[in-house]
């Protein structure tokens, strides 16, 4: 043997190597790539439950942001509706005011009419009656005139 190298014994080195290799293989490496490939499985699997949770999420948070959109749209049309009702009403409120005021005026007016009337008609009596009463003054002053003349005359007339 040329450098002192035993066939013998590199075979017998490799063939432990082998068993060592065979048996390292069905006890630690088949377990722990089974383990890994359950740990694997298990992480995928909960990559996959944690996608879909995800997914659900964000399908209920899209629901609730349509049905935001839609409360925000009905709270706009109620407040819209409420406005119009409100700005009705408020119309309504100046009309009925405007009818009463005019109403209110209306009457007045036939009340001053009245009083006016009424004034006018004592104006006029008492008119009438300031005439009388002067035009019998003068009546009477003027038949007394004409009385005391009338005398008078008769009396010289009797002399």
């Amino acid at each position: 043997m040329p450098l002192n190298i035993d066939f013998q014994q590199v075979l017998l080195h490799l063939f432990n190597f082998v068993i060592l290799g065979g048996g390292l293989y069905f006890l630690l490496y088949k377990p722990v790539r089974e383990f890994m490939e359950k740990r694997e499985k298990t992480i995928r699997d909960q990559m996959d439950e944690a996608k879909k949770v995800w997914e659900e999420a964000e399908a209920v948070m899209a629901d609730y942001q349509q049905k935001i959109t839609q409360v925000n749209e009905e709270i706009r049309k109620k407040q819209s509706e409420a406005e119009q009702r409100i700005a009705a009403e408020r119309k309504e409120m100046e009309e009925e005011a405007k009818k009463a005021a005019a109403d209110y005026l209306k009457r007045a007016r036939q009340d001053a009419e009245k009083e006016r009337s009424v004034m006018m008609e004592e104006a006029h009596k008492e008119i009438r009656s300031i005439a009388a009463e002067a035009a019998e003054k003068l009546v009477r002053e003027s038949v007394s005139g004409v009385y005391d003349e009338f005398l008078e005359n008769a009396a010289n007339d009797r002399r």
